[in-house]
C-alpha cells in the first residue's frame, strides 16, 4: 500500500501532523499527507485557499479509509479461508472496533487544564520532582526501642526447621550438625551475646 511506503523524493516523509499524531498514518497516502501538511500552512497564511483545500483534504481521506477498509477485507477472507482465527479476530476488530479520540489533557496544581505537550511533559517532570523530594533527611530520627531478648524456644525451632542438605558456612558446619549437637543452649547463649552488643559478625554477613 502506497501508506506505508514513504517517498522521500516528493512525498510525504513522516513529519505532518496525520502522520505523527494518529495511529491511522499507515492508511493514509503519501499525497494526502501532502495536502494536509499544505492546509495546515495555508490556515495561517491563505484562509481562502485553506477552506478550497479542506473539501479536497476530506474526500482524500475518505478514499484512504476506504482503501483500507478493502484491504482488510481481503485480509479476513484470506484468512478465513484458511481457518486462521487469530488473524481472522484481529481483522474484525480492526473493522468493527470505534474510534476513540486521544485526549492529552491534565490539571495542573492551580486547577487549570493542560493539553500542549511541550507544557504537559514539563508539569509531570515537576509532578514527579515533587513525588520523589526525599523529606527524610529533614526529619527527626525516632528514638529507637529494644525488642525483647530472643528465646530459648524460638532458637531452638529456627534450629530444626532450617531444611536440611544447605551448604555449609565459613566455618564449615553443616546444618544437620547443629540440629543433632544438643538442645541449642549454646546457640541461645550467642544469640544473647549478639543481642547485647547489637552488631553481627563479620563472618556472618559475608
Amino acid at each position: 500500500m502506497a501508506g506505508n511506503q514513504r517517498d522521500t523524493a516528493g512525498g510525504c516523509q513522516g513529519d505532518c501532523w496525520s502522520c505523527n499524531t494518529y495511529k491511522t498514518k499507515d492508511i493514509i497516502s503519501d499525497g494526502t499527507c501532502s495536502l494536509i501538511k499544505q492546509e495546515r500552512e495555508e490556515k495561517q497564511n491563505n484562509p481562502q485557499k485553506y477552506k478550497r483545500l479542506k473539501p479536497t483534504v476530506q474526500w482524500k481521506l475518505r478514499e484512504d479509509k476506504n482503501k483500507e477498509i478493502e484491504r482488510q477485507c481481503e485480509v479476513l477472507e484470506i484468512a478465513s479461508k484458511r481457518g486462521n482465527t487469530r488473524k481472522l479476530f484481529q481483522a474484525t476488530h480492526t473493522l468493527t472496533r470505534k474510534f476513540q479520540q486521544r485526549l492529552d489533557c491534565i490539571q495542573s496544581a492551580p486547577g487549570a487544564n493542560v493539553t500542549e505537550p511541550v507544557k504537559t511533559a514539563e508539569h509531570w517532570h515537576e509532578y514527579c520532582e515533587e513525588l520523589f523530594a526525599d523529606e527524610e533527611r529533614n526529619k527527626p530520627l525516632l528514638q529507637y526501642v529494644k525488642q525483647p531478648p530472643p528465646l530459648w524456644s524460638e532458637v531452638y525451632r529456627a534450629i530444626h526447621c532450617t531444611a536440611s542438605g544447605k551448604s555449609a558456612g565459613p566455618y564449615e558446619v553443616p546444618v544437620e550438625l547443629l540440629k543433632e549437637g544438643g538442645d541449642a543452649t549454646d546457640m541461645h547463649t550467642i544469640c544473647l551475646e549478639l543481642w547485647e552488643s547489637g552488631q553481627w559478625p563479620q563472618e556472618w554477613i559475608r
